[in-house]
Parts: C-alpha cells; structure tokens; sequence
C-alpha cells in the first residue's frame, strides 16, 4: 500500500483542486471508480473460474480413483 497519513491527503487534495478545475476532477474520478469496479469484477471472474476448475479436478480424481468411494 502507499502508507499516506491524513496530512499527506490533504496536501494531494488540496494539489488536484489547484491544479485541475472541478469538471476533470469528477472525471478522473469517475474514470477512477469504473476502472476499480472493472478490476473487481475481472478478479472476482477469476476466482470463480479458479474455482470451477479446482471442483472439476476433483470430481476427475474421485472418478478416475475408485477405491475413494466407500461402499455402504
């Protein structure tokens, strides 16, 4: 992580609002919030596939080894 206190916060804040004006603000922000809901989404995509295959490898292993089952 980046380990910024709540001054070092402010003093970026306060930098954006003096470098940029309100309208490319929302902007990057906006852009900000739709690239870290794609990224949640494709990594949440990835573990369920991840998932899905670890399942099926063991549904593949418990077919293939028979002597897994116990008989009633």
């Amino acid at each position: 992580m980046l380990f910024l206190g709540l001054w070092e916060l402010v003093v970026i804040v306060i930098v954006a609002l003096l470098l940029f004006d309100s309208a490319t603000l929302l902007n990057v922000a906006r852009l900000l919030g739709r690239a870290y809901h794609y990224l949640q989404k494709s990594i949440s995509e990835i573990r369920s596939q991840i998932s899905l295959t670890n399942l099926d490898d063991k549904d593949a292993e418990n077919d293939d080894n028979p002597s897994s089952k116990h008989a009633g």
